[in-house]
């Protein structure tokens, strides 16, 4: 078997595809090494689109993987594929071919391209018709994958392929990416969207009522799961079917393996689509004229970002409304889908404009509102009106606002008085890197339980420290931020300063005196993020944001300040003080509830962390408490593992690759990989830098040789030796 040359693990090789000569183009393929029973991924597509010969002016994709690249572009390319109509239109190849790739490597290359392209910026139509591999498996060595994936990503970027447009980090930090219908679930998430699935189809059909109630923790994915039952519903009432009843031809069994489900056959095919069928045919029985369904956010921040995803997913983006576009709608939905309703309104939620909360009340419900009326209406009220079959993502624990969104209580007394309510609850932490260990740690935490049981950080793949210095929490957070490095990191802190630059745009504040800002702490100054100032996703240096407006969005590095509000006592645990909470949704004369719904918030912010969380208390006996259980920043620093991507001198340019080990502060590199590269005696001085997993960069400013001359020994420091 001829492998690729020394020291070039990877190479994409772009192929035209002749459709008068395809025998020529699969001997290509076949003559290349790896080009025959070796694991692949490849990408198809047109680059010539906008020739009006072709008959079609879409830019088309189809990604793939295949153990024989050869074998593959035959089957592909055959006139007896059911799909050679569709694969005929596309001209050119781009195969990756990579000495390491395994079958579980090249699925879950193949499933995340998927994912990601249907996200870019390039608009490709994807011919997949299947999601790439159903379900995420863990396997041997898969967070080296991901940097191959992102290696993969900027090629197919360069000038060379130009096939991408967004960088990698822009494209996995939107929410096409993160809600996707292209992801691929959980077994437990499997599992849970065909049980509701199921009970939703069999309600419609029954004229029954039907509640399903999603819960876990944050991070498990609840969101992800809620849109894959919608889009799920949606697709499968599009689908022309065969009347329920009616007799579907199986395939022969011998049959040859056919395009789009790059390993299942053609049985499990049939398979898949016979209870797709059965499951439309029903859909399509229950609703005669059309399928009505509506996707509910309470959160206004929320409407616009999660409008672009469902219209990519459904095709629709008026199917997001926020709960008074329900109540105000004609007539009643088949289904509503509700994301985030522990945030779900009381009359409260309204403030001293009382219309369009009256006007809900009387298409809803068709009750006129008196003012001083007992137990008035909640958002809940109207939208169990609209609907008997209701898919609700609930989580009491991020429920932080006292008066102005619904009890538990009063969510599950309303709910569980359907026919035909069902709980199903997600258990695997799917956000965080640190995974449930970091959820268990929070509890114990804000609980003041950690002991010997308590799952202490650090954690593989997770940067959790405490700062001594606020603004240095800030710099770091926001170099996440500049360019090239993951994005979508922020400071977020408590309810311990007033919004005194509220309604004010973000130059007229930077503008003002830094004393005339929000927050002030040991010297530094900041404000609160600006009013509709979209914070997520463009936030200045020195904005804070608060937890209202990091709820329900996933970050890749959070750095949270807990504010005066709360304290921490050794004796008595964490107290409350009354005196410096400006946030009018959580006062209330219960100091207990008060704590709690204090603390709540904290932990929310926290979880929004996907890379790390790093904190800072303005009170002493909090600081000293997080000091105690959380890594220093310099303790962070030594635990981080550095994975060496690409070593590259800067004195003579060369680029190594280093084999992607994961490494400590000792970096031990087999002499055999680097010589050639390194001809200096022992102990020469060389500058190196080196792209580290989790987005830092670290520098090698010594190379030494082992004592038994079998390895280099790479001395890293983040400090640059030739500044």
């Amino acid at each position: 078997m001829p492998f690729l040359p020394s020291l070039t693990r990877r190479i994409i090789k772009r192929f035209k595809i002749n459709s008068a000569n395809l025998n020529s183009f699969i001997s290509n393929v076949e003559a290349t090494p790896l080009g025959e029973n070796w694991p692949v991924v490849y990408l198809l597509h047109n680059d010539n689109y906008n020739n009006n010969a072709i008959g079609s002016h879409q830019k088309l994709l189809y990604i793939g993987e295949s153990t024989s690249a050869s074998r593959r572009m035959r089957e592909h390319f055959s006139p007896s594929n059911k799909n050679f109509g569709d694969r005929i239109k596309l001209n050119e190849a781009d195969i990756v071919f990579d000495e390491t790739f395994n079958k579980s490597a090249i699925l879950d290359i193949e499933q995340e391209l998927i994912r990601m392209f249907g996200a870019d910026s390039s608009n490709y139509t994807l011919q997949n018709r299947n999601d790439g591999q159903s379900t995420q498996h863990q396997y041997y060595e898969r967070d080296s994958y991901y940097t191959s994936l992102k290696e993969i990503w900027n090629e197919l970027r360069s000038p060379s392929f130009n096939l991408a447009k967004d960088t990698f980090e822009e494209v996995r930090n939107s929410n096409l990416f993160k809600y996707s219908p292209y992801t691929a679930l959980t077994s437990e998430q499997v599992k849970v969207c065909d049980l509701i699935l199921d009970k939703l189809i069999d309600s419609l059909g029954k004229k029954n009522k039907f509640n399903a109630i999603i819960e876990g923790c944050a991070g498990t994915g609840k969101t992800v799961v809620l849109i894959k039952v919608l889009s799920e519903l949606v697709r499968l009432s599009k689908i022309s079917t065969p009347q329920l009843g009616a007799t579907i031809t199986t395939p022969n069994a011998s049959a040859p393996i056919l395009d789009d489900d790059s390993s299942d056959s053609a049985i499990s095919d049939f398979e898949r689509k016979e209870k797709d069928n059965a499951r439309a045919a029903r859909i399509k029985a229950a609703c005669p004229n059309g399928l009505k369904v509506a996707y509910v956010v309470p959160l206004s921040e929320l409407l616009k970002p999660f409008r672009t995803v469902i219209k990519a997913v459904c095709g629709d983006p008026d199917i997001v409304k926020s709960a008074t576009e329900v109540a105000n709608d004609v007539g009643k939905y088949d289904v509503i889908f509700v994301d985030e309703a522990h945030r779900l309104g009381t009359i409260n939620k309204f403030g001293a404009n009382k219309d369009p909360y009256k006007n809900a009340c009387k298409n809803a419900l068709g009750l006129a509102y008196i003012s001083g009326m007992p137990n008035p209406p909640t958002e809940l009220d109207w939208i169990v009106a609209k609907t008997d079959n209701c898919v609700f993502v609930y989580d009491r624990n991020q429920k932080v606002r006292c008066h102005q969104s619904i009890t538990y209580n009063d969510f599950n007394t309303l709910v569980s008085s359907k026919m035909y309510s069902q709980t199903y609850t997600l258990k695997m932490q799917m956000r965080c890197k640190a995974g449930n260990q970091y959820v268990d740690f929070l509890d114990a935490l804000f609980n003041n339980l950690i002991n010997s049981s308590t799952p202490l950080p650090p954690w593989k793949g997770y940067d959790f420290r405490v700062y001594d210095d606020v603004d240095q929490l800030v710099t770091d957070i926001n170099a996440f931020n500049v360019s090239g490095k993951c994005g979508l990191s922020r400071v977020v802190a408590g309810y311990g300063w007033k919004w005194e630059t509220k309604d004010k745009n973000r130059s007229i504040i930077k503008g003002l005196p830094k004393s005339n800002w929000d927050i002030h702490i040991g010297g530094h100054d900041y404000f609160w993020n600006v009013s509709n100032g979209n914070f997520i996703f463009n936030a200045d240096r020195d904005e804070i944001g608060c937890v209202h407006t990091v709820q329900g969005f996933d970050l890749n590095y959070v750095g949270v300040i807990f504010g005066p509000e709360i304290k921490y006592n050794p004796i008595s645990g964490f107290e409350i003080n009354k005196g410096s909470i400006y946030d009018s949704g959580v006062k209330t004369r219960n100091n207990a509830e008060l704590l709690e719904l204090t603390k709540r918030a904290y932990k929310v912010m926290m979880e929004r962390g996907i890379r790390g969380c790093y904190v800072y208390a303005c009170d002493p006996g909090l600081q000293q408490y997080l000091k105690t259980h959380l890594p220093s920043v310099a303790q962070a620093q030594a635990n981080v593992d550095i994975r060496i991507l690409r070593p590259i001198n800067q004195l003579t340019g060369i680029s190594v690759d280093a084999g992607g080990r994961i490494i400590k502060d000792k970096i031990p590199i087999k002499k055999e990989d680097l010589d050639g590269f390194i001809d200096s005696e022992d102990g020469a001085e060389y500058v190196f830098t080196i792209e580290v997993e989790g987005d830092k960069t670290y520098y090698v400013e010594k190379v030494t040789l082992s004592a038994d001359g079998e390895y280099y020994i790479f001395l890293v420091t983040e400090t640059p030796p030739y500044e």
